[in-house]
């Protein structure tokens, strides 16, 4: 699976792709600039910003361009702009790890967790970690979790 994990120059990206399992393959994406070493390193790619009118259409051309059947947005604001066009991804066979827009309002999010923390990806209810098999809390959603230790309740996280 070709995964874009974004705000990739945050720790917080380099501790949730570490939760993936290793058949995923992340890249990294900021829309703030990228050293280039980075760059060179093929793991990190340049985003628009999410305040950009047309940031899920040029979020969609990456996607293509680059194979990702996955996309895990980390900020809340673009977590709420690709949450709008969630249906126009998955079009194309693409994944976006967020909320339903439906859902999305009535959701508090845990913005900037710590590091004792452990979230993990849960994509349409069920987290991609091998020790969590079951379906969390009844849910169909989709985003980065903590998971109550019986993985039946779920706290969306995100940075502010």
């Amino acid at each position: 699976m070709n995964v874009l994990i974004t705000t990739g120059l945050h720790p917080f990206a380099q501790r949730i792709a570490r939760t993936l399992p290793t058949e995923y393959v992340v890249t990294f994406g900021d829309a703030q600039a990228i050293p280039e070493p980075l760059l060179h390193s093929g793991k990190y790619l340049p985003l628009p910003f999410y305040t950009r009118p047309i940031f899920s259409h040029e979020m969609l051309k990456l996607a293509l361009a680059h194979s990702f059947e996955i996309i895990v947005p980390l900020t809340q604001g673009e977590i709420i702009q690709l949450a709008e066009s969630k249906v126009l991804f998955e079009e194309y066979g693409i994944q976006v790890a967020v909320p339903s827009k439906q859902t999305l309002s009535e959701i508090d999010f845990l913005l900037n967790p710590t590091k004792e923390l452990q979230p993990t990806l849960v994509l349409h209810g069920r987290p991609v970690r091998e020790q969590h098999t079951s379906l969390v809390a009844a849910t169909d959603q989709s985003g980065i979790c903590l998971l109550s230790d019986s993985a039946q309740e779920a706290l969306f996280c995100c940075l502010g």
